[in-house]
């Protein structure tokens, strides 16, 4: 019951701020939301849900220091120096207010002095209270962000950031996306220099969460291309507080919702998803992907339960 009751309660701030964001809808075409990266990159950080938890979380969910967490985690990543660093959404808990982005915003700012490549995928939280306020400041921290999709450009590896914000975008802007998405992986396969294809977005397409479970119009509206496409080797989510890893139709899908939002419970029953990575489930991490000839490496980076180190959880590598 009360996993029950933190789910409607953020539900009644998505009604609260539904229909506000068509003041900055934000149109692209395949064309104008490609950026080609100007650096030779061939690894990346991925970090999601670096939100702090809101009160109606703290009362149902357990929380362990997280926001003294997540300025770890942003701490380590500003030390290991990677050229390009993608938020996966839920940046901070109320975008609209300006207040909660101080931290952030230190770290952002930091990490462009250091010359490190930004970028990000919408979430809900960029969309509770007013919404085209909160998506206005998202777009102002990153301004690359397009509302239905982009793609960036890293040598042989394309990743594609999709707004899985579903209830937040008109008919005419859903159907923007899902063109563009076909359009862009059509162009991508066909292109030989294009040998791997990273696919990411908020809200994950598989999760065993009790709090937010698996999303279906991530399913309906992103897999069926991603399943089908050549080049797609990777499918990379948060919103679900957890570090979980799938292998379907013979494709990876990682949840890395681990950036400082309050953990959440899995459930282990009977129509539970097959996790392969089980036994692995920390309360705060991010994930590096590098590329090499024929293969990514996947390394999910651990915060200890004393907040005293870091190491490598977890790691994967995906031939092809």
């Amino acid at each position: 019951m009360k996993y029950l009751l933190v789910y409607f309660s953020l539900g009644f701030w998505n009604w609260f701020s539904a229909g506000e964001t068509e003041s900055t809808s934000l149109a692209t075409s395949v064309f104008d939301s490609i950026k080609v990266s100007s650096k030779s990159i061939k690894s990346w950080v991925f970090i999601s849900d670096t939100q702090a938890p809101l009160i109606i979380e703290k009362c149902f969910l357990k929380t362990k220091h997280n926001e003294r967490a997540t300025t770890l985690l942003l701490q380590h990543i500003k030390d290991q120096k990677p050229s390009s660093i993608f938020f996966l959404g839920d940046v901070v808990n109320l975008s609209y207010l300006s207040h909660r982005w101080k931290k952030i915003d230190a770290f952002l700012k930091t990490y462009r002095l250091m010359g490190i490549e930004l970028q990000a995928a919408i979430g809900n939280h960029e969309y509770l209270g007013p919404a085209a306020k909160g998506e206005l400041h998202f777009k102002q921290r990153f301004p690359d962000y397009h509302k239905t999709g982009n793609v960036f450009l890293f040598d042989s590896v394309a990743i594609l950031a999709l707004n899985s914000n579903f209830s937040k975008l008109s008919s005419a802007e859903i159907m923007e996306q899902d063109n563009w998405y076909q359009a862009t992986l059509l162009e991508l396969n066909a292109n030989s220099k294009i040998a791997a294809i990273i696919v990411c977005c908020h809200h994950s397409p598989y999760s065993n969460s009790k709090i937010t479970g698996s999303t279906k119009a991530v399913q309906n509206h992103f897999l069926p291309l991603f399943f089908s496409s050549p080049k797609t080797r990777l499918f990379l989510s948060g919103h679900s507080h957890d570090f979980e890893y799938f292998e379907m139709q013979s494709k990876s899908f990682v949840v890395i919702g681990g950036g400082g939002g309050p953990h959440h419970p899995l459930r282990k029953d009977k129509i539970a998803q097959l996790s392969l990575a089980s036994d692995y489930n920390p309360w705060f991490h991010y994930l590096q992907v590098s590329y090499e000839s024929k293969h990514l490496k996947l390394q999910s980076i651990t915060l200890s339960p004393n907040f005293s180190t870091f190491y490598i959880g977890w790691q994967k590598e995906l031939i092809f």
